[in-house]
């Protein structure tokens, strides 16, 4: 899967000279362990974690657990040279350990973690590296032009990239192919399900798919889930807030801007040129909420579970679930992506899946009128990092093939 200017810092960004970069202490002690290094028949791929909250920590972990194991079953060792968050970076030429989270918080702190990391490589002369994205940084995203030029692939389960204007969603593409890397993000849309994937085959194979219609927030399926249940909005989400479902400020979620990004992802695969403020989306935060501070929010929650009693009142027999769609172009009619609540019948598909979980119905010509169905776990630390797992290992599998 190959697939970036995010916000609006240009991708043609110059790359200072590697002799201009200054590094740490931790990164000169890390270049000398390559005096210590024993030979290896093992293939390495080497890595760089860029993140390491609750997704990438448990990637770390997944990881480290797994190394010797990896070795043996697919002959290839995963070496994660780097770690970084937004103020350290610890290096290890022969990769992190268990004790990771100690050594990145006693690392030096760093300047500029992508250059440092992409000047490390190119010291030690690495090769087959992978860079990791787990954060939801504009910033990092904005730079994986230079991190290909400089010789990385990609993995990432930050969907900014992704859904940034199309002009510069294509010039990555265009130099992923230039450069002959690759760009994996199966985790951008439904965490470890195989979305993306399952979707990229249906479009290439030549059925042509018609619509795509499903849950698309674990955030807004957890809340929607309970409401239904009877549970008073309000109590419904501080405790989505709390048990971190939504973020710290549940308006991003209540939004419906992210489940906008994830719609647009899946169109652009079906080579959909839309922008994000293409798709229709319904913002479920009242206006007078919107710009409101936090506190605010909090303190005006009786008029905001008003608002989304009269937004959520059904007939008997009905469930309200926030769902996105794509509809596919069908003759006169152009294609349309749209974000927003819908009335289902208790028993529809839709309507019967469990808390935070995930489930999207993909309509094409050759199956007609009975979707093709994925559903699953969409959400969660654990079972993202599994996802972007997966695609360091395709991606791996793919350099010594």
């Amino acid at each position: 899967m190959i697939a970036t200017k995010i916000g609006e810092r240009p991708l043609t960004e110059p790359i200072i000279p590697y002799s201009k970069i200054a590094l740490t202490p931790s990164f000169h002690r890390a270049t000398r362990e390559k005096h210590f290094l024993a030979h290896d028949e093992v293939p390495k791929v080497y890595l760089a974690v860029v993140g390491h909250g609750t997704v990438g920590g448990a990637l770390l972990d997944q990881i480290v657990s797994q190394r010797e194991e990896l070795k043996q079953r697919k002959g290839v060792d995963l070496v994660v040279f780097a770690v970084a968050n937004s103020r350290r970076t610890l290096f290890s030429k022969r990769g992190i350990g268990a004790s990771w989270r100690e050594e990145v918080a006693t690392a030096e702190r760093s300047a500029d973690s992508v250059r440092e990391i992409i000047h490390y490589a190119k010291w030690e002369q690495l090769q087959h590296l992978i860079f990791i994205d787990n954060t939801s940084s504009a910033e990092i995203a904005n730079r994986y032009t230079e991190l290909v030029r400089a010789g990385f692939h990609l993995v990432s389960s930050n969907k900014l990239s992704n859904a940034q204007p199309i002009q510069g969603y294509r010039a990555l593409r265009e130099t992923l192919e230039l450069y002959h890397k690759s760009y994996r993000y199966e985790t951008n849309v439904g965490a470890g399900l195989p979305l993306i994937d399952y979707l990229q085959l249906l479009h290439l194979s030549g059925d042509k798919i018609t619509s795509i219609r499903g849950l698309f927030s674990g955030s807004l399926g957890f809340i929607f889930n309970a409401l239904s249940e009877g549970k008073p909005f309000g109590k419904v989400l501080r405790e989505a807030v709390a048990s971190g479902f939504t973020e710290p400020d549940p308006r991003i979620d209540l939004s419906g801007v992210d489940v906008a990004r994830k719609v647009l992802i899946l169109a652009r695969e079906l080579d959909l040129p839309f922008n994000l403020e293409q798709v229709e989306v319904e913002n479920l935060v009242p206006r007078s909420l919107q710009n409101a501070s936090l506190e605010e929010m909090w303190a005006a929650l009786p008029d905001f579970e008003a608002h989304i009693s009269a937004l959520t009142a059904v007939k008997r027999g009905e469930v309200v679930r926030y769902v996105g769609t794509l509809q596919m172009p069908d003759g006169d009619k152009p294609a349309r992506l749209q974000c927003g609540l819908q009335r289902l019948p208790a028993n529809h598909i839709l309507a019967q899946v469990p808390g935070a979980d995930s489930c999207f119905e993909i309509y094409t010509e050759n199956y007609g009128s009975l979707p093709i169905v994925i559903r699953g776990a969409g959400a969660g630390a654990t079972v993202t990092a599994q996802g972007v797992f997966g695609d360091i290992l395709r991606t791996a599998e793919v350099l010594f093939n």
